[in-house]
């Protein structure tokens, strides 16, 4: 039955699973494990039609997809198509060097006034005019465009990473950075949880697939 639904669901982009449960549930009840139940459902159902267990891992990790499932494989899609690109594995190192050097509690506010490299300006110039690229590019379903987008934004990163030391000793600074890579990172986790993808550079994911966007 689980299967079904996701079935149905994957042809009508306007259901929101959450929202239908949150519908058909009892006031109080906890719709967690059902979403979670549906999350197996789609997992069971991408792996049957041939999809990387790693991409899959990495694009249930964002709450999103398991809302939407017909959003779920059409980032699948996009992904798998994407991973054949030579360029791949680069950009998932970029993807992953952001993601993974954020401490909890990160700073979240970011203040372009504060910045002291051009490198801190240019990423955040170029995080700006990336978000509103796939702001449309989602707006009309583009998902590998929205990947493609983010392999624009790869220069910024390895230029950052290159010329600044983002765990600075002055606290303001450092602050600074990190929200900055925030922002970076936010942008990035709205697709996927890239850590998860496993790359010749990096065979085994960074963790398990939890949490997320």
């Amino acid at each position: 039955q689980g299967l079904g639904v996701v079935q149905i669901l994957r042809d009508r982009s306007v259901i929101v699973l959450s929202a239908l449960l949150s519908r058909a549930a009892l006031p109080g009840t906890d719709t967690g494990p059902i979403l979670e139940f549906f999350s197996q459902r789609i997992e069971s159902q991408a792996k049957t039609e041939g999809f990387r267990v790693d991409l899959i891992n990495a694009v249930l990790a964002v709450s999103d997809a398991v809302d939407h499932p017909k959003l779920a494989f059409r980032r699948l899609r996009a992904l798998a198509a994407f991973s054949r690109r030579p360029a791949f594995d680069s950009l998932m190192t970029a993807c992953k060097r952001v993601m993974n050097i954020l401490p909890p509690g990160c700073p979240t506010a970011t203040d372009p006034f504060r910045f002291t490299h051009e490198a801190e300006r240019h990423l955040h110039a170029e995080t700006a005019r990336v978000a509103e690229e796939i702001r449309v590019e989602e707006e009309h379903e583009h998902d590998e465009a929205v990947l493609e987008a983010y392999e624009t934004l790869k220069g910024a990163i390895d230029t950052f990473f290159n010329e600044v030391m983002v765990m600075a000793e002055d606290p303001a600074v450092r602050d600074t950075r990190l929200a900055l890579l925030k922002a970076v990172n936010d942008l990035l986790a709205r697709f996927a949880d890239f850590r998860l993808v496993v790359t010749t550079e990096s065979p085994h994911p960074s963790l398990p697939r939890k949490g997320g966007g």
